[in-house]
């Protein structure tokens, strides 16, 4: 099993742009934009810790769980963390709406798309935002695609 946007380090994996990655993917369930750099202990800890969920569906509370899981077996990095639960995507959908209850179920993944979709489109020369968007958006993405 591998995880695209993931490679090797002592204690965490840690994410690597696409356009930096000259793996091509290889997996059937490959996030789009993301290539294939990381198998083994740290996919297979990935697959069981995200069985079962849903990235589209899930709420504030939930997410932080999930990622605090992931952090703690060692599949993802803090700053990771940090980037899938930042106030941008955690606190504000795609319309820039509060989402005042922490528990109410959203599609984190339509989320996070629509908000790299409206920074390509209304601000297309901010690019470090974008590539920003683009890494935690792939990430997302690949965390998904390992669901199950």
């Amino acid at each position: 099993m591998k995880i695209q946007g993931f490679q090797p380090t002592q204690n965490a994996a840690s994410y690597t742009p696409s356009s930096k990655v000259s793996t091509p993917a290889t997996s059937a369930a490959a996030a789009p934009g993301t290539s294939d750099v990381y198998s083994g202990e740290r996919a297979t800890r990935a697959t069981e810790i995200m069985a079962g969920q849903d990235l589209s569906n899930i709420s504030k509370n939930e997410l932080k769980a999930l990622t605090n899981k992931l952090y703690d077996a060692g599949v993802i990095t803090g700053e990771q963390r940090l980037d899938l639960t930042a106030p941008y995507a955690d606190e504000l959908n795609a319309q820039m709406q509060s989402v005042a209850n922490p528990d109410e179920k959203r599609n984190f993944i339509a989320d996070l798309s629509a908000t790299l979709d409206a920074a390509k489109r209304l601000r297309p020369d901010d690019t470090s935002s974008i590539a920003y968007l683009e890494k935690v958006n792939n990430l997302a993405n690949s965390l998904a695609a390992v669901s199950g």
